[in-house]
């Protein structure tokens, strides 16, 4: 599941994923934190929260982290959490979901 849902991040232009990018040998946690460019954290959450899909913002209680990073712009990181009892289907329904909010279907205007 980490794997499919990097892969749908890396592919994306638009995208920048904090952390390791790779899942090499299968070690890294499905916990991904990303941003994507022009793009309110909270707007994407909210929109994401219309889909019954769990999705949250902001620091993550690393604010100094974030600023010398340059991340707390935009309302900061974005961030999806993976468990045992989750499916490859809701990895593909919450990506299905960010492609349909990212492309503005969803209504949500870019950030100035």
């Amino acid at each position: 599941m980490t794997e499919r849902l990097l892969d749908y991040l890396r592919s994306r232009n638009d995208c920048q994923i904090i952390g390791q990018s790779i899942n090499r040998d299968g070690n890294r946690v499905p916990t991904i934190a990303f941003r994507f460019d022009g793009r309110e954290a909270a707007d994407l959450c909210k929109a994401m929260d219309a889909d019954r899909i769990a999705m949250r913002f902001g620091d993550f209680h690393s604010r100094r982290l974030a600023e010398y990073l340059g991340l707390t712009d935009q309302g900061g990181m974005l961030r999806v959490s993976m468990v045992h009892y989750n499916t490859i289907e809701e990895v593909d329904r919450f990506t299905a979901a960010l492609d349909r909010i990212l492309a503005g279907e969803a209504g949500l205007a870019k950030a100035s």
